[in-house]
């Protein structure tokens, strides 16, 4: 038997719930991904002269829990539940699960929590989680996706355990809980070289200085990924090209120019050679935009304001799917304009910057929200500030 179809959003319903999050129709449709030429789609859905086509319907149950079919407000969960009940597989899960270390050993192969039948792609699985966080946000995912690691060991495939334990490590990193991601990338550590995957060791070791890197401690988060580096020699192009840009942005932060640069045009000249067919799963998100999005990073630490705007408004335009993102490089955009002393501009993007944040549960783009705030002046950046006195 077919799934029944979703009943059509009342319209009043996403109007207030809307206006309760302090968010314009222009706010929304951004949000959604909806083209700029189609902006007023919003306007008709609210007004009842048009319905949102499905994948517009999943994402505003995403933003606006509540507006989900059969009063449930945990939309995220049911979407993870579809994907594991697609490929078969059983699971308990508790959507209120907290943000925890990771449990046991590498040996672990009790699998207390699921019941997993032959066939099912793991991996699949790993990867729809990751696609799901990138609309979501690390919180919504969390309590699914912390389970993925033991049920990867269960099934007996410590590679895809790894992969999962790196994706957990990341969550936790969104989730601004930064000791818990540590332990987990550790965990990913244990299991890629249990694995003898040195392509996802490397990988993860590059995670481990980005975790410097905003632990602020630069100059170890440079020889975190000098050595990702020298682990990932024979890795896929793809790989090297990413850790270029982890080493770029470590150079950055200690305004180490020349060194940033040069990083930055080894990932350039390593990116064209990248073929999604032929890299790891958990790579599916490399392109340009990764690449511009590391080039307006950079370019900020070292104060080349100019630089860094452009890389940051490419960023925006070419990585429209990535919703929780995009508070990131608003966050950014707006420390630029700070930099600059155009305050009323930052403080307006740092203002579309928490609204996105808030929408996908981001507290690691609340924390990049505070910091555009805290270099802005004038009666906008105080109104920011108070709103921020809220998260």
């Amino acid at each position: 038997m077919g799934t029944p179809p979703a009943p059509d959003p009342d319209p009043d319903a996403l109007k207030r719930a809307r206006e309760r999050r302090g968010l314009s129709q222009t706010d929304v449709a951004r949000l959604l991904g909806v083209p700029a030429a189609d902006r007023n789609q919003v306007a008709r859905w609210e007004h009842g002269a048009h319905t949102p086509q499905l994948h517009y319907q999943r994402r505003l149950w995403a933003l606006f829990p509540e507006l989900a079919p059969d009063g449930e407000a945990d939309v995220e969960r049911r979407a993870f539940l579809g994907i594991f009940g697609a490929t078969g597989a059983v699971l308990a899960a508790d959507a209120t699960s907290p943000v925890r270390e990771p449990p046991g050993r590498t040996g672990q192969r009790s699998l207390s929590e699921a019941s997993i039948p032959s066939g099912v792609d793991i991996g699949a699985l790993i990867l729809e989680a990751r696609k799901l966080d990138d609309q979501l946000g690390g919180a919504r995912v969390w309590p699914l996706a912390h389970r993925l690691p033991a049920i990867a060991l269960g099934m007996g495939d410590i590679g895809a355990a790894a992969d999962a334990a790196q994706l957990c490590g990341w969550l936790c990193f969104d989730m601004d809980r930064l000791d818990h991601a540590r332990g987990w990338l550790n965990r990913a550590q244990e299991l890629a070289r249990a694995a003898g995957d040195r392509s996802l060791l490397a990988y993860v070791n590059g995670y481990h200085a980005i975790l410097d890197l905003y632990g602020k401690h630069p100059r170890r988060a440079i020889r975190a990924a000098r050595a990702a580096v020298q682990t990932a020699r024979a890795a896929p192009p793809g790989v090297r090209s990413w850790l270029g840009t982890v080493q770029a942005e470590s150079h950055a932060a200690i305004g180490d120019e020349r060194a940033a640069l040069a990083s930055l045009e080894q990932a350039a000249l390593l990116l064209p050679q990248h073929h999604p067919d032929d890299a790891p799963r958990w790579l599916y998100f490399l392109s340009r935009g990764d690449l511009t999005q590391v080039e307006g990073t950079a370019n900020l630490r070292l104060g080349r304001t100019r630089q860094a705007r452009a890389a940051i408004h490419e960023t925006l335009a070419s990585t429209p799917g990535f919703l929780r993102e995009r508070a990131l490089h608003l966050a950014a955009l707006a420390r630029t304009h700070a930099i600059d002393r155009e305050y009323d501009e930052g403080a307006r993007v740092a203002g579309e910057a928490l609204r996105v944040a808030r929408a996908t549960g981001s507290a690691r783009g609340v924390r990049r929200v505070r910091q555009a705030a805290a270099a802005l002046e004038g009666r906008a950046a105080e109104e920011l500030r108070e709103q921020l006195a809220d998260e």
